[in-house]
């Protein structure tokens, strides 16, 4: 894993949309618990896409996996829907590699 460059974190820090789990507000699948943290949902080339459509806010609990202790509800799949849903057509012409068709179609 690799850290966000400090200007695109800067700028996501900023944005009103990050201050609340993007899972919750798209799925409305669960209550919050824990502090909001960053998600990176797509890896191209072998290293992670540092965007602001690629990186999401998620609640701990949203970003985290622990089926013994019922303590995490990480779904990659419903964070690449709620990525894709936020690209734009200059971000789907940068990586035309991605399942543009495939997660797009669940976020219609």
């Amino acid at each position: 894993m690799h850290p966000i460059p400090a200007k695109l974190k800067q700028e996501i820090l900023n944005e009103p949309e990050y201050k609340v789990c993007m899972r919750r507000m798209f799925f409305k699948d669960h209550y919050c618990r824990g502090r909001i943290t960053l998600e990176h949902t797509e890896i191209y080339g072998g290293k992670q896409i540092q965007e602001k459509f690629a990186i999401i806010s998620l609640c701990e609990y949203a970003h985290s996996v622990d089926n013994y202790q019922n303590t995490g509800i990480l779904d990659k799949e419903k964070n690449k829907i709620i990525a894709y849903s936020r690209a734009n057509e200059k971000d789907r012409k940068k990586y035309p590699r991605l399942e543009w068709k495939r997660y797009s179609a669940y976020a219609s």
